[in-house]
């Protein structure tokens, strides 16, 4: 499973944390091995801030994470296609997210279920197995913080 990814939006960079290996006491955050953790991803000398799960992120904060297009009837980047808009930074950002794989659910489940319990409703695609597609998503999936440089 991935630990961190940095990834660029165009208009922040963020380090995406995958909370699977962020050490916690009762629920809360262990804010020096967090710190580590970001500093071993490439944030070593510059200040960053927890904007929150990815799963979490308001419009309000998702307008400062990615690029704001200005056309009226769509102003936000579909980053899975690069062909279509969307009308709020939250869809874009979402998009972005799976994008770059950090999945909060697998989206193959569904489908590999259906093909363990049924025999049919095969998905691979570019010379990838359904297992081999699965199997990656998952290793992708988790409850990601995220994280901005400043």
């Amino acid at each position: 499973m991935s630990e961190t990814k940095t990834i660029e939006t165009g208009r922040a960079t963020l380090l995406a944390v995958n909370m699977e290996y962020v050490p916690m006491i009762n629920g809360e955050i262990i804010y020096h091995k967090l710190s580590k953790m970001v500093y071993d991803a490439g944030f070593q000398d510059i200040d960053y801030t927890i904007i929150a799960l990815s799963t979490e992120i308001t419009e309000e904060q998702a307008r400062g994470l990615v690029p704001f297009i200005g056309l009226p009837w769509c102003a936000y980047k579909d980053y899975t296609t690069n062909k279509n808009w969307y009308r709020t930074a939250k869809e874009s950002f979402n998009s972005f997210m799976k994008a770059n794989q950090c999945y909060s659910t697998n989206p193959y489940k569904e489908d590999w279920d259906e093909l363990c319990k049924w025999g049919h409703g095969g998905f691979a695609k570019d010379g990838k197995t359904e297992f081999e597609l699965f199997t990656e998503a998952e290793s992708n999936t988790g409850n990601w913080i995220v994280l901005k440089r400043l």
